[in-house]
């Protein structure tokens, strides 16, 4: 913006670069041309040294001037009060409607200027009335004229900043969006109604909820299409639908027609397929794999603050009928060490040798059990009542129910399975891993999916089965830890 300096009216070599000069070379390039002749852009502070270059505003040219307004010459009395509203930008910025879509980057350049002049307005009503009233004049038809400096405002929004508002230009209207602005700021009042209406939310929770309900408990898995025709049969009353929760009825008065792409955008959405996949899926594991979130737990601080449990079966098989070593582990959270490991051809009888194995481990390294337990119900929930009763074994234990994303154990099964046991020969690679990384290669990797696929696998001998997973946990024990 033009400022005086030294009585002379200047602007920053800043504010001419790159608007108006593509670099500072054409400026300095152009004031040189012109250095001395009467005419042409004037230098009259040079740059360096902290300084800015500063240029006399009197020998730009006049579209220059023009573009950057001169502040000795008030062409309209609002650009005394304007100045963008950070706080409109905030808002349109993350404003959401109904069905989640925001605004455009068109329409929030809109509407941060239609909020932008109408606080100019606002500030120019009360400096007019202060002025009307300390000279003792009358206030009537203030508003006339600042609906008309908002209507001729325009002209300098275009020359000075690009852009146009785009408020009523009728007195009447002007008025009312004035006055619903002018209450409280209310930047919600100048989004066009058409676009709210545009983009209100079809599918309410209700609807939400009467679609769960209409085939979350059926059988067979409708698809999408007969999803859509027992809607229209509920519609036209051939069809009775309950509400799970109440018992109740549903209405069909009470709904309207959707199109099946409405039903099946709001349907695939995550929130929506947990309630329809738990009740038609049939497959626990799969579901839990894709809508059951990870825990998240501390990471203990110390070392003997708790075990974490589980079986596992190295990914490698011993014979041709493709029979997998079991193992169970048990791994202190905090220093991250296998404390206790167990193996045999099966899992009978291999949690009793577990604990048992457990018990002598500590009792060797002279120092007491952990304080807590977590492990898996499949093998534990006959100790619940006994020695893995809170108090009696460990001070608290927590059993998962199926549930490896509750057991940060698996976590470190994954470290050992895609870290050590990956480079071995016979590696059999889950069916349907996510990471690339993770599938089946082109060499020492078999899919275990099918028993076609696991049969090519080459058979590794037991004892060289259990010799290499003993090995891998020497090396964890023996390898820094992951924080400490």
């Amino acid at each position: 913006m033009p400022q005086d300096w030294n009585n002379i009216m200047v602007v920053t070599a800043d504010e001419l670069v790159p608007h108006y000069y593509n670099c500072i070379k054409t400026l300095q390039s152009d004031i040189a041309r012109h250095i001395n002749d009467d005419y042409g852009i004037k230098r009259v502070q040079k740059g360096g040294n902290g300084r800015q270059m500063l240029i006399a505003f009197d020998s730009l040219p006049p579209e220059i001037k023009n573009a950057l307004g001169d502040p000795r010459k008030i062409t309209n009395p609002l650009e005394m009060f304007y100045s963008e509203d950070k706080a409109a930008g905030k808002f349109y910025s993350e404003f959401r409607f109904e069905d989640e879509s925001g605004l455009s980057l068109k329409h929030i350049e809109e509407y941060v200027t239609n909020a932008s002049v109408l606080r100019a307005a606002i500030a120019l009503k009360s400096a007019r009335e202060y002025e009307r009233k300390s000279k003792g004049g009358s206030l009537k038809c203030i508003m006339k004229t600042i609906c008309s400096d908002v209507i001729l405002f325009n002209e300098v929004l275009q020359t000075k900043y690009k852009t146009k508002h785009t408020l009523p230009s009728s007195e009447k209207r002007f008025k009312e969006a004035f006055k619903l602005f002018e209450n409280s700021f209310d930047y919600l009042t100048l989004i066009s109604r058409k676009l709210r209406n545009e983009n209100r939310r079809i599918v309410t929770d209700d609807l939400l909820e009467f679609l769960n309900d209409l085939f979350a408990t059926q059988d067979h898995k409708p698809t999408r299409t007969e999803i859509v025709r027992q809607y229209d049969s509920f519609l036209a009353g051939y069809l009775e639908v309950t509400n799970t929760t109440t018992g109740e009825l549903y209405n069909p008065a009470d709904f309207t027609t959707l199109s099946e792409s409405t039903i099946r955008n709001y349907l695939d959405k995550w929130k929506d397929k947990i309630a329809t996949h738990k009740m038609r899926s049939g497959d626990r594991q799969r579901y839990m794999g894709s809508f059951k979130t990870y825990h998240s737990l501390d990471k203990p601080s110390f070392a003997g603050s708790i075990i974490s449990i589980d079986d596992r079966q190295p990914p490698f098989k011993y014979d041709s009928n493709n029979n997998r070593v079991w193992f169970y582990n048990g791994i202190d959270l905090g220093s991250e060490a296998w404390v206790c490991w167990v193996h045999g051809k099966s899992k009978d009888g291999i949690i009793i040798d577990f604990y048992r194995q457990l018990v002598r481990n500590y009792v060797q390294w002279g120092i007491k059990l952990p304080a807590e337990l977590e492990c898996e119900s499949n093998l534990n929930a006959s100790f619940s009542n006994t020695f893995l009763r809170n108090g009696m074994m460990f001070d608290e234990v927590r059993i998962e129910a199926n549930n490896a994303r509750g057991k940060r154990i698996e976590r470190y099964f994954q470290n050992l399975r895609y870290g050590n046991e990956k480079q071995r020969t016979g590696w059999l690679a889950r069916p349907h891993a996510r990471s690339e990384a993770n599938q089946a290669g082109r060499r020492n990797a078999f899919v275990s999916s099918k028993e076609e696929d696991i049969s090519k696998a080459p058979i590794i001998p037991y004892n060289v089965i259990v010799e290499g997973s003993l090995r891998d946990i020497e090396e964890w024990n023996n390898s820094p830890h992951s924080v400490h």
